[in-house]
């Protein structure tokens, strides 16, 4: 993760290590003003067998007004037939298990709700939406201004995201 001098509650950062799942999952947190806020960076595993486990072991005691902004590749579409070019994708495992998480943490999919019929493909062979950006629904509703994917400016395999508040 990079955090750039200018975000709100920059001095305060902190890496929550307790959190971590190596090479899957890591939290850092934030102060701005009276709210904490937890920026969470997932890797999901590839391996179906492995997603449910790891979904369902991720963090869920956070304070009731802490909010969250969950980013990554979460190696699934989480829209069936939005977010898959295919019918037969088997990136399914782990669905339910993802969904109660980000319930809990009570974050919601920007650039869906500003693009509820768009087809974005962001995988390697850009045949799946697998990489979101995810964030606070109030965050959201009062600080959203865009969204987009892009293609990458490096040697990467996914397409980039970026959401603007």
């Amino acid at each position: 993760m990079v955090f750039h001098h200018t975000i709100p509650g920059f001095t305060s950062l902190q890496h929550e290590q307790h959190l971590d799942i190596p090479d899957h999952y890591m939290v850092v947190s934030a102060t701005w003003g009276d709210t904490q806020i937890f920026y969470h960076n997932v890797y999901s595993p590839i391996s179906n067998s492995e997603r449910a486990l790891f979904y369902s072991s991720l963090p869920r005691n956070f304070s009731a007004n802490a909010k969250h902004v969950i980013f990554g590749d979460f190696n699934f579409p989480m829209d069936r037939l939005l977010d898959s070019s295919s019918a037969t994708s088997n990136h399914h495992t782990a669905r339910d298990d993802c969904f109660i998480w980000l319930q809990e943490l009570n974050v919601v999919d920007p650039w869906r709700i500003h693009n509820p019929t768009a087809r974005v493909y962001s995988s390697p062979k850009r045949n799946n939406r697998l990489d979101y950006i995810l964030l606070d629904e109030h965050l959201c509703r009062d600080s959203y201004h865009n969204a987009e994917y892009f293609e990458p400016l490096d040697d990467t395999d996914h397409m980039w995201h970026k959401v603007i508040g």
